[in-house]
């Protein structure tokens, strides 16, 4: 435990936590962030091996004030304090209190990999139902996935961490792949935006909803359409909303109304909120099965017609934010051109409406990490180590 003794108060709300490879990090740069007068319990799950004495609690202890607990069972969840998975356990809810069982006893009655971040989420989702969060942070893997999707249908808040931002991000792209992840950032922002899902309906003054509260909002997201070309008005009412009420907090502004005389005549402004609405999710290969079908069936058939037509082929990728998809369906291209005989031209355009994105992808550089799904037979035939680093370039030619 830390130093700080454990809050008196029974927990408001649960926010679990689920984290494997590279998860360390994530978690200390949330909990560096995370607010310690929530009123929240926060319960962490992280794949630990069995064979080590675990730290976790003393080390997270060390970038939070709240209280740190290696979880025990049938401990009552306290507002204010963070409770800790231990090596070879698995961690439910049974409404208020924690239950620790045996991961071999888990394990022994569930077949294939261990799935204990699911088993966790499964349950604040019965304990909890829309007083429960979930958030996905790095690792490999899927474990958490499963678990989102009963949090959302609960009418929990469900969060990830941004892949761009995670060293492992298997685990965040699979729970974000569910569609029921409403909130995907930097671990540092994930706190803060997860208690504002969970809290804001309860702690917005009411200054905040005014009689032409639907009105500023309009005013707002013609705003940002204006500055920025984006067609915000496809979003869901609910994430817009909750966007510009983050906004408001941030520079402390009371009434949507004022914020809306505000992003009126600030074009800056406007283009920040614009800005918070864009997530660069993306990933090799990232939804394994439509990629199989692109290049086994459609990549070929393109080919062939082009062939016979004696004619170039070209493909557009919408949204290509760092660049993965675009390069996935050009590898995809390549491996087909070898086995062709005669040569046909091929350009694939990417676009993005974020600059800074189409850099990265233009630079055609990524960390190791980022390529565990491309098949090591393309990975050594097209990419190349960037000296000195963990990182890969994609040859040209």
């Amino acid at each position: 435990m830390s130093e700080n003794q454990v809050s008196g108060k029974p927990a408001s709300f649960v926010i679990g936590l689920g984290a494997s490879a590279g998860g360390l990090e994530a978690l200390e740069r949330f909990f560096d962030k995370a607010p310690v007068d929530s009123g929240a319990a926060f319960i962490l799950v992280m794949h630990l091996s069995r064979d080590f004495k675990s730290m976790l609690d003393e080390l997270l202890g060390r970038h939070t004030k709240m209280p740190v607990r290696a979880a025990a069972n049938g401990d009552q969840l306290m507002a204010n304090t963070v409770y800790v998975i231990q090596p070879a356990t698995v961690l439910e809810l049974e409404g208020t209190t924690l239950k620790v069982t045996s991961r071999s006893t888990v394990e022994a009655s569930i077949p294939g990999p261990a799935t204990t971040i699911d088993t966790l989420f499964y349950s604040i989702a019965r304990s909890w139902g829309e007083r429960g969060a979930a958030i996905v942070l790095s690792g490999s893997g899927s474990d958490g996935s499963h678990g989102v999707v009963a949090v959302h249908k609960a009418g929990g808040f469900v969060c990830a961490q941004s892949p761009e931002t995670a060293k492992f991000d298997s685990m965040p792209v699979s729970a974000i792949g569910t569609h029921v992840v409403r909130v995907v950032d930097a671990p540092e922002l994930l706190a803060q935006l997860a208690i504002d899902g969970l809290f804001l309906p309860k702690i917005l003054p009411e200054s905040f909803v005014t009689s032409d509260h639907d009105s500023a909002l309009s005013t707002i997201l013609n705003a940002v359409v204006g500055v920025s070309n984006l067609d915000a008005s496809k979003y869901k009412h609910s994430t817009f909303e909750r966007r510009v009420v983050r906004r408001m907090m941030d520079l402390n502004i009371g009434s949507m109304t004022e914020y809306a005389t505000l992003v009126t005549n600030d074009g800056v402004e406007a283009k920040r909120l614009g800005e918070t609405l864009l997530i660069g999710v993306t990933e090799f290969f990232r939804d394994t099965e439509s990629f199989q079908v692109i290049g086994h069936q459609i990549i070929p058939e393109l080919l062939r017609r082009a062939q016979v037509e004696n004619r170039p082929v070209r493909v557009w990728v919408a949204a290509c934010a760092t660049g993965e998809e675009a390069y996935s369906i050009a590898l995809l291209f390549a491996k087909v051109l070898e086995d062709m005989p005669q040569k046909i031209i091929v350009q694939i355009f990417a676009t993005d409406v974020k600059r800074d994105f189409l850099g990265t992808a233009a630079r055609g550089e990524f960390e190791a990490a980022r390529l565990e799904r491309i098949p090591n037979d393309i990975r050594s035939r097209y990419f190349s180590p960037v000296s000195g680093s963990d990182r890969f370039v994609i040859d040209p030619d």
